[in-house]
């Protein structure tokens, strides 16, 4: 709806003399809201400043209704507070936007729309110098994860070189104080070497391969656990598609045994896949750092 932009500077003490020398006045007002006009008024005081002065003079009584200190913000406080609702500003946040836009402290007022302006522009701002930060961030944290399932893959790795050897060598020992007894074809020598013995004891597993498979368990269990405590933390922080496929460790039992029946290398974790990457810990992390450096350039903003 159109408004008179005289009559509505009249309100406020201006009188048309006020703009005679700005021949675009009307035109450019008219189709404004008698709020946007009154911010224009607010922010140049040059307009009118001693004929408002000198038109007030006669009021004895001293109250001024139409001074400056008693424009009436009421209907942009309104704007201002239903913005704040819409993107859930904070009481502090709705405080800085009203200083801005009363020009309480800084060079000028500013309209609602130059006040979106100034929070969108200290938004990209603020992403833009959060982002090499949050980028090495996580290249870093997705580094130590990699380097913390590096080692335990080296230590599985390790660990079946030696137990090679050692059961090799004790294979060799058992077998050695059977034959010397006289037990390499005994009960006894089956209980002890199952198929690994001289006998035809296929499908026993027998004490000594028993042994070996059962510390085997135990050291595979641990680096899981560990691998899944790594992975698990990894992936809640950094996302799902951050991980990918984890490689796993060589399990000698991956085929042919009663226990471990998957094929190629056990893995130390599969990523779960319930990790949105905006809803990771690293993005929350960097969303609310945002924030906070968004209303510090808004107040930077303003005081400049």
């Amino acid at each position: 709806m159109a408004i008179n932009p005289y009559e509505v500077a009249a309100k406020y003490g201006y009188d048309a003399q006020t703009f005679a020398n700005d021949p675009g006045f009307e035109n450019y007002w008219k189709n404004k809201t008698e709020a946007e006009l009154l911010s224009g008024l607010k922010a140049r005081r040059d307009w009118g400043e001693k004929d408002r002065t000198n038109s007030n003079s006669g009021n004895t009584g001293g109250n001024n209704n139409n001074s400056e200190e008693e424009i009436d913000y009421t209907e942009y406080d309104k704007m201002i507070e239903q913005e704040a609702a819409d993107n859930g500003y904070s009481p502090s946040q709705i405080a800085t936007l009203k200083m801005i836009f009363r020009g309480e402290y800084g060079n000028k007022t500013y309209s609602m729309e130059e006040i979106s302006g100034i929070i969108s522009q200290s938004a990209e701002d603020a992403d833009e110098s959060l982002k090499p930060y949050y980028d090495k961030m996580g290249a870093d944290e997705l580094e130590d994860l990699k380097t913390g399932l590096a080692n335990i893959r080296e230590e599985s790795a390790m660990y079946k070189e030696r137990e090679e050897v050692n059961y090799t060598q004790t294979l060799a020992n058992t077998k050695k104080n059977l034959r010397t007894r006289g037990l390499t074809f005994s009960g006894q020598s089956r209980g002890t070497l199952g198929s690994e013995g001289a006998l035809n004891s296929k499908g026993m597993e027998g004490t000594v391969p028993e042994s070996r498979r059962l510390s085997y368990e135990s050291k595979i269990a641990d680096w899981k656990n560990r691998g899944e405590t790594l992975g698990r933390a990894g992936e809640r922080y950094l996302g799902s598609d951050a991980l990918g496929g984890i490689e796993g460790f060589d399990n000698p039992y991956a085929n042919g045994s009663t226990t471990y029946n998957s094929s190629g290398r056990g893995m130390l974790y599969n990523p779960v896949g319930d990790i949105a990457t905006d809803e990771s810990g690293i993005a929350l992390d960097r969303l609310k750092e945002k924030e906070i450096l968004k209303w510090n350039n808004v107040n930077r903003y303003n005081i400049t």
